[in-house]
């Protein structure tokens, strides 16, 4: 419980709001994830306490339904077809996280989110444009005492 401004009270905290991801995919395949996670007043909404989580996904384990990863295809293409190549990355799903460590009055409480993302390769296979879909999945959290509060 933490006391919130516009209340005036102590209230409980809505950790339900969907945290605002961003992601960008470089040459080599990784995946760069930045996530900012909000909590709210339980009463009236006011954001109460916010945090950033940040960090990557390395492209080895980025795979394909097949099994194969980013990694891996990359390494059997052509110089060609490298020169040719675009990687664009895609959120395909956010969850937020919520978990305890510990019990009792030691009990440490961690907020965090899950991402779920797809990169597609795309390049020309010197006939056509040919695509590849990877899937990918990041997650993170912070302890709720080095969140800050606003």
């Amino acid at each position: 419980m933490a006391r919130c401004p516009d209340c005036n009270k102590f209230v409980g905290v809505d950790s339900s709001e969907e945290p605002q991801v961003d992601l960008n995919v470089d040459e080599q395949g990784n995946v760069d994830v930045t996530a900012e996670i909000a909590n709210n007043c339980d009463q009236c909404g006011t954001t109460m306490f916010t945090g950033s989580l940040d960090g990557t996904v390395d492209a080895s384990e980025i795979v394909e339904p097949d099994g194969m990863t980013l990694t891996a295809w990359l390494d059997t293409l052509t110089p060609a077809q490298k020169d040719s190549m675009e990687l664009e990355v895609n959120e395909s799903g956010t969850d937020r996280t919520d978990r305890y460590e510990g019990k009792g009055r030691g009990a440490r409480h961690f907020y965090g989110c899950q991402v779920d993302f797809e990169v597609v390769l795309t390049y020309d296979n010197g006939n056509a444009e040919e695509s590849k879909t990877f899937s990918g999945k990041w997650n993170d959290d912070m302890q709720a005492s080095s969140m800050d509060q606003q």
